[in-house]
């Protein structure tokens, strides 16, 4: 897989994680790991836990798409 293919990969998983978290879809957030961060750390804490996965998803895949990481 190309750079290319990777960077754009990880911006639309970032992009989609970032959605399902703001729309808190029950398909999503009741999944079984979800429900685990849910009862360890809280509804509010485990959304902004995933908001922060989607954004570093987001700034790997530009950086791979951009070309400074190999």
């Amino acid at each position: 897989m190309d750079n290319f293919t990777a960077g754009i990969s990880l911006i639309l998983t970032g992009i989609f994680v970032w959605f399902v978290t703001y729309k808190k879809y029950h398909l999503f957030w009741d999944f079984f790991d979800a429900k685990l961060l849910r009862r360890f750390l809280g509804d509010t804490l485990t959304a902004y836990l995933l908001y922060l996965v989607s954004v570093v998803f987001i700034i790997i895949g530009y950086l791979l798409l951009k070309g400074f990481i190999l």
